[in-house]
């Protein structure tokens, strides 16, 4: 009788098993064969080599290129009226609002977007770099955005800034509009800071 190994090759000599150890005999020698094949390592093609280099690869660079913050989605901003202040930023800062909010008056909230210069507005992502506007209806007890410097008096300070441009074109849209401007001064380019009626303070800057 002769038994193959496990890659298919007749032994040189033949194995011979008596009738009393034949039974014994052939499950030894399967159970042999068995543990042989278990402990073989799997062969895998070089392009499955490959894929694997390539996933855990992914894998790696994903890690390594997340950071833990990566923008600001928006703003929320206390008013007394919702509906009179989205007119306001509409008018003096371009802010639109939501494609899904129904602008009317009596409304508690409302999300103000700047569009692109196709008059797009964005939407919410990863790497949001205006923030939208929540305009929150509150009372002024509440609080507005703003703080005392104590570094400069105690004036009162914009808790943001935008970017512009075209501050000359905004500052003549300011006066135009009767806008509290606050001051306007140079600092790595030229900066107005202003208030919304409600006595939120912001600040707009040109690089």
């Amino acid at each position: 009788m002769f038994l193959y190994d496990s890659e298919g090759n007749k032994p040189s000599k033949p194995i011979v098993l008596t009738k009393c150890s034949q039974h014994l005999v052939f499950i030894t020698y399967v159970n042999k064969l068995e543990i042989k094949l278990k402990a073989q390592p799997k062969l895998i093609t070089d392009d499955e080599r490959e894929e694997l280099n390539m996933n855990a690869n992914d894998g790696n660079e994903m890690k390594e290129s997340l950071e833990d913050i990566t923008g600001i989605t928006c703003i929320y901003v206390p008013v007394n009226d919702v509906y009179e202040s989205i007119q306001w930023y509409q008018k003096n800062l371009g802010y639109q609002p939501a494609n899904n909010d129904l602008v009317e008056p009596g409304m508690k909230m409302a999300v103000l977007n700047l569009p692109d210069r196709n008059g797009n507005l964005p939407s919410p992502g990863l790497r949001q770099v205006v923030p939208a506007l929540f305009l929150h209806q509150s009372d002024e007890e509440g609080g507005r955005l703003r703080f005392s410097w104590s570094l400069d008096n105690g004036k009162p300070h914009a808790m943001a800034c935008f970017i512009t441009p075209r501050i000359q074109e905004l500052s003549k849209r300011f006066k135009e509009n009767g806008v509290n401007i606050l001051s306007e001064r140079v600092t790595s380019g030229p900066n107005i800071t202003f208030a919304d009626p409600d006595g939120n303070i912001w600040e707009v800057w040109q690089p």
